[in-house]
């Protein structure tokens, strides 16, 4: 039987892999991950849960990447912003005319004095 420290080796590895935009290997190496996984602890165990995490975010990642390598549209669609389907936050504008963007639209700044 797989050891705690083999199965904690193999997630580190598809995390990895994520990072390094392998996603591909990334999934097929998680799926074997989470097979072990439930294997030692069972399927709804709270141990497996972040190799559950992973291997979906492999799996979302490679598809995104064949849609976006095919032309296609966004695989999460229109209505879900991308900053939170990938949870990359989008870069802030740089602001305009000097002013600052701090104290704009605050509550107590509208229609009072």
């Amino acid at each position: 039987m797989v050891t705690k420290e083999e199965l904690e080796a193999e997630l580190l590895k598809g995390r990895e892999l994520i990072r390094t935009r392998a996603f591909v290997e990334a999934a097929e190496a998680l799926s074997a991950t989470c097979e072990k996984y439930c294997t030692k602890y069972g399927e709804m165990a709270s141990e497996t849960a972040e190799s559950y995490l992973r291997y979906g975010i492999a799996l979302a990642r490679e598809v995104e990447m064949e849609e976006e390598m095919n032309g296609g549209q966004d695989v999460f669609g229109a209505s879900v912003p991308k900053e939170i389907a990938t949870g990359v936050a989008p870069e802030a504008p740089a602001a305009e005319g000097g002013a600052s963007a701090e104290g704009a639209g605050k509550e107590g700044d509208k229609g009072e004095g």
